[in-house]
């Protein structure tokens, strides 16, 4: 999985002061890419533009749901109950809606065999949305904040009025994963 920001994005975008060849650099690039993961997993999924190569279960229906959205481009597409996968069909014989991942045949429906279907396709965010990269920024924050010791081993604080404050401890923030929810996908399959 990529990283979804890059140290010259907190640098220049929301201004973290990161010198560059410096052991704050280094703990920075291990930040990004803990940040990174932890959004993912929160999301379900990998976010940063990649090919992807899937065994699916058929369902009897002329219907399947792919894992990664949005899709921008499907290579090769096999349906072969004996799994041979020796053909595949034309770019006429289907059609895939991008953002939900859904693949519809023409004309065929998948028999009920488990990984008939082999599918090659290309899905992904290029560039990374800038809410995602603020999730991840938010977040890297955060983990910043507890490994420096600016909020080291601390859990609450007392407010001046007297209230309890719960401070984060768990990535990615709360904040992140607002920004985050409209990337989840809530699919039973």
């Amino acid at each position: 999985m990529a990283d979804l920001i890059t140290l010259d994005e907190l640098r220049t975008i929301y201004g973290f002061t990161i010198a560059p060849g410096s052991k704050t650099e280094a703990m920075y690039g291990a930040l990004v890419r803990s940040a990174s993961q932890a959004c993912m997993n929160f999301v379900g999924r990998d976010l940063s533009l990649r090919e992807s190569v899937e065994f699916q279960d058929g369902n009897g229906h002329d219907r399947f749901l792919l894992d990664n959205t949005p899709v921008i481009s499907i290579g090769l597409l096999s349906v072969d109950p004996l799994h041979r996968f020796g053909t595949c069909l034309p770019a006429d014989r289907y059609r895939f809606d991008p953002a939900t991942g859904i693949v519809t045949l023409y004309g065929i429906s998948v028999p009920a065999v488990k990984d008939c279907i082999r599918i090659s396709y290309t899905a992904g965010y290029d560039p990374i949305p800038d809410d995602v990269k603020a999730a991840v920024a938010d977040t890297i924050q955060m983990m910043a904040r507890r490994i420096t010791g600016v909020a080291g081993g601390v859990t609450a604080r007392t407010m001046a009025d007297g209230g309890t404050e719960q401070l984060e401890m768990m990535a990615p923030t709360d904040y992140a994963k607002f920004l985050l929810r409209a990337y989840r996908r809530n699919v039973i399959r």
